[in-house]
C-alpha cells in the first residue's frame, strides 16, 4: 500500500503526455516539473469525470466520487511493471485514475491499494 500521493509521485500515468527526458523517467527519479503538471491537469479532468459517473455502491447508483467519498477506494489500482519491458522505466497506472484523482481529492495522505500486473 501506498499514500494516494505516492501513487500518483512514482508511477507513470497511462493517461498523460510523456513530457520527461529518459533520464527523469527513469524508476527511482523524480519526476520533473513539467510532467508534474500535466499529471495533475489529467488527475483534475479525472477528478470532475468521477463526479459524473456512476458506481454500483452502497446498495444503489451512486457517482463514483460519492462512493469512494462514502466507502473508500474498493478497487485496487493497477499498475504496469513495465520495468524490464522499457529499460527501467518508471512502472505505469494502467487502471485506476478516476479511484487516484478521487482519493488523492478527499485525502491525500489515505493509503491505497495497488496491484502489479
Amino acid at each position: 500500500m501506498m499514500t494516494a500521493n505516492e501513487v500518483a509521485e512514482h508511477f507513470n500515468l497511462g493517461d498523460s503526455p510523456k513530457l520527461d527526458d529518459l533520464d527523469t523517467a527513469l524508476a527511482g527519479t523524480p519526476k520533473s516539473p513539467r510532467q508534474k503538471e500535466a499529471d495533475e491537469e489529467v488527475l483534475n479532468i479525472k477528478l470532475q469525470d468521477s463526479k459524473h459517473s456512476q458506481s454500483q455502491g452502497g446498495g444503489g447508483t451512486l457517482s463514483l466520487y460519492k462512493d469512494i467519498s462514502k466507502n473508500g477506494v474498493q478497487e485496487p489500482i493497477q499498475v504496469w511493471d513495465n520495468i524490464s519491458a522499457n529499460y527501467n522505466r518508471r512502472p505505469e497506472i494502467k487502471n485506476g485514475h478516476h479511484r487516484l484523482a478521487v482519493a488523492r481529492h478527499l485525502n491525500p495522505n489515505q493509503f491505497v491499494n495497488f496491484k502489479y500486473w
